[in-house]
């Protein structure tokens, strides 16, 4: 959002908030203060950068407090109620209402909705605007994409820019494990993926547990991961640039990850093959396509 206007019942406009390229992404509402998420344009590059946040506050103080009741024990040693009033009134006009007869009403319970889940949102920014939003992030990526545009997240992380990337890239410290009948590859690419960020789990005993391979990264890996289902090759080695590997999962119970590239070449790990090599990049592409462009990765936040 560009601006922000605070209106009151009749539609008045009481407060107008508005910088310029400066859009807010949230808001959030303390008391009597407005938290404003925002970020900045760079009108050069035409990225967004997170910027501190901002506040409007209300200006005006609303009484606090509330009438209480007092035991009081009289000289006749009994117990009485007092009520201990906020406001003077005039006890003369007070009234003693006193009903003859009680409705039961039925069942006193309070029955609470469980809360919907937040999905998260993902903001396509383009030619220094906001262009769509999108909660899943393939979608958003593809639209980036289009665009030549820029994805954020809810947090203010960059999911995807478009721009220049590394001619080449090869993220190290992938082994070069052979797949066999007792480890599979889907096995050893979660293991791969997990060890970028420094965790190790038994893979094997959740994949036992019919996990998919999106369930055992979220719930072990310290990064928002994403996926990518239907992207274009050429939009994923976004994260091969940024030195954060590509899992692949491919027919017949086969799963690869793209750990590099070059000007005409994607750079694979292959388990069943047990090899890091180069494969043409038209190759790459006619191959992921066949099995429906399914790519899992992630991002640091």
């Amino acid at each position: 959002m560009y601006t922000i206007r605070i209106e009151d019942k009749s539609g008045e406009i009481l407060k107008e908030y508005k910088q310029n390229e400066i859009y807010v992404t949230k808001i959030e509402i303390n008391q009597n203060v407005i938290d404003l998420y925002r970020i900045e344009k760079n009108p050069e590059t035409g990225n967004y950068t997170m910027i501190d946040n901002d506040q409007i506050m209300n200006n005006v103080i609303e009484m606090t407090g509330k009438n209480y009741l007092k035991e009081v024990v009289t000289k006749e040693r009994e117990t009485t109620l007092q009520v201990t009033l906020l406001h003077d009134t005039q006890y003369k006009m007070s009234k003693l209402l006193t009903p003859k007869e009680m409705l039961y009403e039925g069942d006193r319970i309070l029955h609470l909705e469980r809360e919907k889940e937040i999905l998260a949102s993902y903001y396509v920014y383009a030619k220094g605007k906001l262009i769509d939003v999108f909660s899943a992030p393939s979608d958003a990526v593809n639209e980036a994409a289009l665009q030549a545009g820029t994805v954020v997240n809810d947090n203010g992380s960059y999911i995807w820019e478009s721009g220049s990337r590394a001619a080449r890239k090869q993220i190290s410290g992938i082994d070069e494990e052979l797949a066999t009948e007792e480890i599979s590859s889907y096995e050893i690419c979660l293991k791969e993926m997990l060890h970028t960020k420094g965790v190790v789990v038994e893979v094997d005993a959740l994949l036992r547990r019919q996990l998919t391979p999106m369930e055992i990264l979220r719930e072990n890996m310290p990064a928002k991961v994403l996926d990518l289902t239907g992207c274009p090759l050429n939009a994923v080695l976004y994260y091969i640039n940024q030195g954060i590997p590509v899992m692949v999962p491919l027919g017949d119970g086969e799963c690869v990850m793209i750990v590099g590239y070059d000007e005409k070449n994607v750079i694979l790990y292959r388990p069943n093959e047990g090899t890091i090599k180069k494969m043409g990049n038209n190759d790459a592409t006619n191959m992921f396509s066949e099995y429906g462009n399914k790519y899992i990765t992630y991002i640091n936040e």
